[in-house]
């Protein structure tokens, strides 16, 4: 019921993370899951990097999970592009943070 007039993500992002423990944890648990849960990793991606857009870590963190998330078997062109197009804009917004 709490998605009928669903908060703006990037709130629901930002309380996650400070529930999750920060980013460090975040980072912990969606890279445990790489391979095995890819979808529950890639949640946990987006409320890093949603919740903490200038936090390299929150990044690349999301731009690993992405590019996994493209490499999953059977995965739909369409679906995998907007992965990619994703992975490409927080490439573009953490090299531009780190001064690239």
């Amino acid at each position: 019921p709490s998605h009928f007039a669903a908060m703006r993500f990037e709130d629901e992002a930002r309380e996650a993370l400070r529930l999750a423990g920060g980013v460090d944890a975040l980072d912990k648990r969606a890279r445990e899951l790489i391979g095995k849960d890819n979808m529950l990793a890639a949640r946990l991606a987006d409320w890093a990097s949603y919740g903490a857009p200038d936090d390299p870590k929150a990044l690349q963190l999301a731009i690993d999970v992405y590019l996994a998330r493209i490499a999953e078997p059977g995965m739909p062109l369409q679906e995998s592009q907007v992965y990619f197009v994703h992975a490409s804009v927080l490439r573009a917004r953490l090299a531009r943070l780190q001064g690239k």
